[in-house]
């Protein structure tokens, strides 16, 4: 693989393809006319993964073989290949449900090796991180002046059900914002991190990081907020060698940004709303504490003591018995996507969760150039977000644009040190 490779050496037709990939695993932001084409989608999902799975297997020696980054990577797209096998025989489900059911999700990484096969350069993804961040803020926006009738975000089930506008001002009453049904605010965390990391000044640095830290907060989720934050001060912490004075510039840059938030009544209000509660859930430790009791639940009683499932897990449950106790549990309040180390576990059993984990070990640990360290940020802030989230899954195609950056950069590190 030539890593010399220039922006010349990518066609439109490429280009349209991979954002296609990406723009339609997040469906467009919840574009409302696209998320209508209903099971069109899920048809477009598997054809996708049946192409990253025909590469894979095509090519299956050289990636492998190629390093022991891809090697490890190779091995987690298998366990969620297999996973559909497995669902066949653990939870009798048809191979055409496991495959439907896991496409939008997880099978979206396999991106990672038609980036590889068509050596995609660098600089065109590294573009698009910045374009698909932009449009998440546009449609985010957008979503605000149209609300409620927004065509971003679009929650077909909440507006079908006709309660969309009582979620959205319950989220607006305990977290000081609307939360749309988008995906795709990641892509502002990875910006945060990069200009966190780079050590190039220009002019409207200090105006991009303001504007990512305003997004954050926006997003209403606090776990990501938070370790969005705490990522992106530790990554220019480590990108400028922990010396004293930015140490002390970073704390009085916090304390100025903090002071000035709370100034302005609009982030004033998300900040307070979404510390009033959290300190309400945080003193609920018992029996009201909905992420204690789905712990419990799936990791006690779900398989009961089935050790099989417990080992390499049931498979995506879409149909069948395994689902028919998650759609039970859900009733309860108890949801599988609540915490994504607990879908991990069901779906890929310890030994799914021991390959994923080991696959970040292994990017985190690839030697790179310093202008790639805020891709290794974003996965660390991954392993932290997926305990109180669903990010994994979500975040498949971009996983596969950051794996494969890191992974450009470590050939970079070998041939030129």
């Amino acid at each position: 693989m030539d890593y010399s490779i220039t922006e010349n050496n990518i066609s439109l037709k490429e280009k349209l393809f991979i954002y296609f990939c990406v723009l339609h695993n997040i469906r467009f932001f919840n574009f409302e006319p696209y998320v209508h084409l209903g099971r069109y989608l899920v048809l477009i999902d598997v054809l996708l993964n049946v192409y990253y799975l025909y590469i894979f297997i095509s090519n299956f020696n050289e990636i492998m073989s190629r390093s022991k980054g891809m090697a490890v990577f190779g091995c987690m797209y298998m366990i969620f290949v297999v996973s559909i096998i497995v669902s066949y025989f653990v939870n009798g489900q048809s191979l055409y449900y496991g495959l439907t059911g896991i496409s939008p999700t997880y099978l979206g990484v396999g991106l990672f090796f038609y980036l590889y096969i068509r050596e995609i350069p660098e600089e065109f993804i590294r573009q698009m991180f910045w374009v698909l961040a932009g449009g998440y803020m546009f449609a985010t926006i957008l979503s605000y002046i149209q609300y409620p009738n927004n065509v971003f975000g679009y929650n077909v089930i909440a507006d079908n059900a006709g309660d969309l506008e009582l979620k959205m001002d319950r989220a607006l009453e305990e977290r000081g914002v609307y939360r749309f049904l988008m995906t795709g605010c990641d892509y502002v965390t990875l910006c945060l991190f990069y200009l966190a990391t780079i050590k190039t000044k220009f002019k409207l640095k200090g105006f991009l990081i303001a504007v990512c830290v305003l997004f954050t907060l926006m997003r209403g989720a606090r776990s990501p907020i938070m370790q969005t934050l705490l990522f992106a001060i530790l990554a220019y912490l480590v990108a400028n060698n922990f010396s004293l004075f930015k140490v002390v510039a970073l704390m009085f840059g916090s304390i100025v940004l903090y002071i000035s938030a709370m100034s302005i009544p609009f982030t004033q209000n998300m900040i307070d709303s979404m510390s009033n509660y959290t300190k309400t859930e945080i003193n609920d430790t018992g029996k009201d504490n909905v992420r204690l009791l789905e712990l419990k639940y799936y990791t006690l009683d779900y398989n009961g003591n089935d050790f099989v499932p417990m080992v390499i897990g049931n498979g995506p449950a879409i149909v069948g018995p395994h689902r028919d106790k998650v759609e039970e549990a859900m009733s309860l309040g108890l949801y599988d996507s609540d915490i994504e180390y607990l879908r991990l576990y069901i779906y890929f059993g310890l030994l799914g969760i021991a390959i994923i984990v080991f696959w970040g070990i292994t990017f985190i640990g690839m030697s790179v150039p310093p202008d790639y360290l805020y891709l290794k940020f974003f996965i660390i802030y991954l392993f932290g977000v997926m305990c109180l989230g669903s990010h994994f899954c979500l975040e498949a195609p971009m996983i596969a644009l950051v794996c494969y950056l890191i992974c450009v950069g470590h050939q970079k590190q070998l041939m030129y040190g």
